[in-house]
């Protein structure tokens, strides 16, 4: 659950993104490479986005007006930034993993209904919001998540370790590659036992299961 641009808005990020990088002199044939150091990403993946085949997420966004010491806004302005109450609003939250707390920003729908069985739960303690997967019955008030956009600690001593166990192996690689853009380390599984093996030997700080 990240928050990520459609189809007609990658095409116009991509557009903005290749005239920021032409404006910091960086040619046509030096732009995919230049945007993989940026966003730490493969070769395939960075000419993916700059062909507007790939979503951008808002920390991707962010991280490439950054990187040129521009206001993240002229690229944000070729999104549609108006407010969708469809889509909840955004609010800072921390996500909980177990006994890990991650920053993040989560975007908060309606109250939930006695039955309900989303995937995730804002709740509202101590005037912080507390995103925590669904699990069982709701003892106390919540709302729905629409997203969540997660803002990692950056220092890289100081990166959580996260699993990603998914049978589906392009939503796998897909939340891996998402989780390492953003800041993380992120090991990606396409079974359990395989994610069983590598526990003998590897501490995580997270793990996302589907």
């Amino acid at each position: 659950m990240v928050t990520e641009t459609s189809s007609s808005e990658s095409l116009a990020v991509a557009e903005r993104v290749r005239e920021l990088m032409s404006r910091h002199g960086i040619g046509k044939r030096q732009q995919t490479a230049e945007l993989c150091r940026i966003l730490d990403l493969s070769f395939s993946q960075g000419h993916r986005k700059l062909r507007s085949n790939s979503p951008w997420t808002l920390a991707q966004i962010r991280r490439g007006a950054d990187a040129f010491d521009e206001p993240a806004l002229k690229l944000f302005d070729s999104i549609n930034t108006r407010p969708d109450e469809t889509e909840g609003t955004a609010h800072d939250a921390v996500l909980k993993f177990g006994s890990m707390e991650i920053p993040c920003m989560a975007w908060v729908g309606n109250a939930l209904e006695a039955g309900s069985r989303p995937d995730f739960i804002a709740q509202k303690l101590n005037n912080r919001w507390i995103v925590s997967k669904h699990e069982g019955v709701l003892l106390y008030e919540a709302c729905d998540v629409h997203k969540i956009e997660i803002q990692p600690r950056r220092a890289d001593t100081d990166k959580p370790v996260i699993a990603v166990v998914d049978d589906d192996h392009a939503s796998a690689d897909n939340l891996h590659d998402y989780l390492e853009a953003t800041g993380f380390t992120a090991m990606a599984f396409y079974g359990l036992d395989a994610f069983l093996e590598a526990l003998q030997t590897q501490v995580f700080d997270a793990v996302v299961i589907d």
